[in-house]
């Protein structure tokens, strides 16, 4: 069943004006509860600082949160609940790519808005949908050309088994190819596998130079980590090479583990920006000074900007009028570090950072990837004749 509840901090504190209704996609109960959870901050966050403007704006927000458990399937039983029974005008939400297509599979007859704020494979372009996180032209294909040049071409992969790690594992093959690498290995595990000792064995017994790893999750990152250090795997001459070990992800596995590894992100908690610094600080003023901030919730975040900027050109938030103001909408205070605008193609524009893991939980950033118009169907797997008409 779905699990909804208003939150106090996107209330009914105004009397004039339009009342936008958001169903808020997250799991807060499953595996994937502390990640959500926290996510989902970044979500609450904005809507707060949305509604404190809300006599400006002309309309506030009203959060209708839903848990759909870690559970995907749930996700688009508890999306269609939000729009049939709640009634809200817009959904936001969802972490995982499986997530978002239970979620599309279950919405795409009907007429709805529906962001997804993660970042992600791309490879897609549902009319329904808008995408303000990045797709892998903004991050991901400069970041494997920087490993094959930077920490060597002998690569193992591993990745949970669902279609985020292994769309990403299709760019990495035929990367490798142009760039006279080498995959020794490419594994999967189910979302949530908590024991990872015989990948870390493999990872000894084939001596890569580097690690490539798409898993999502604390169970299984918390494992590859541990396990890999517990083997005496030095990141100094065998790094881990991340698209999902964010800082939230780093706090619970443990800094000491993560150290010396890297990840590549539109988003570092570090990041000294006018935006982020003043991100950070209501972060931690908000839900308490232990609070992480990571992408996936600077994602969710910037979701609820971009649709709040949007709502300014919505004479009535029906899904076809949110749907095409969102198309050309921006968000300047955006902390990744600039300007978010939306693209005719439902997509976004970004930047992003590699960064090195420290002894404290933070990154470092070693390269800055300049932002890029987003293109959802990269040519180097999708040849010019499979690429959906432009939009």
């Amino acid at each position: 069943m779905s699990r909804s509840e208003k939150t106090d901090g996107a209330s009914n504190r105004w009397e004039r004006g339009t009342v936008v209704r958001v169903g808020l996609l997250y799991s807060t109960t499953g595996y994937a509860a502390a990640e959500e959870t926290s996510i989902r901050q970044g979500a609450i966050l904005a809507a707060e600082q949305i509604n404190e403007q809300s006599d400006s704006l002309g309309f506030q927000l009203e959060l209708v949160l839903s848990d759909y458990e870690s559970d995907s399937t749930q996700a688009g039983r508890n999306a269609v609940d939000l729009l049939a029974r709640d009634r809200v005008d817009v959904l936001v939400g969802g972490y995982t790519s499986a997530s978002r297509v239970a979620i599309v599979a279950a919405t795409e007859h009907l007429d709805c808005a529906y962001i997804y704020p993660t970042y992600f494979e791309g490879l897609e372009i549902q009319p329904n949908v808008l995408y303000t996180g990045a797709v892998p032209n903004q991050y991901f294909e400069t970041y494997l050309r920087w490993i094959f040049e930077t920490l060597g071409k002998k690569i193992y992969v591993i990745g949970s088994d669902y279609v985020y790690p292994r769309a990403l594992s299709v760019m990495i093959q035929t990367l490798v190819q142009t760039a006279g690498a080498q995959i020794v290995a490419d594994r999967y595990v189910p979302l949530g596998t908590p024991d990872l000792k015989h990948i870390a064995q493999e990872i000894c017994e084939l001596q890569p130079d580097v690690v490539i790893s798409n898993l999502v999750g604390v169970d299984s990152l918390r494992s590859l980590y541990q396990e890999f250090h517990r083997a005496g795997l030095d990141s100094g001459k065998l790094p881990i090479a991340a698209t999902v070990t964010t800082e939230f992800e780093v706090s619970e596995i443990g800094a000491e583990y993560v150290q010396g590894h890297y990840m590549v992100s539109t988003y570092f908690g570090s990041l000294t920006n006018a935006a982020n610094e003043s991100y950070v600080a209501s972060l931690k003023h908000r839900f308490g000074d232990a609070t992480v901030p990571h992408v996936a919730q600077v994602c969710a975040y910037n979701a609820m900007w971009v649709l709040a900027e949007a709502m300014r050109d919505c004479a009535v938030p029906t899904p076809s009028a949110i749907k095409h103001a969102l198309k050309s909408a921006s968000f300047d205070g955006n902390p990744e570090g600039w300007p978010l605008v939306m693209r005719e193609n439902q997509h976004s524009t970004h930047g992003s950072y590699i960064g090195v893991a420290e002894g404290d939980g933070s990154y470092t950033v070693v390269m800055t990837i300049p932002p890029c118009d987003p293109d959802p169907y990269p040519p180097s797997i999708v040849p010019a004749e499979k690429r959906p008409p432009a939009t």
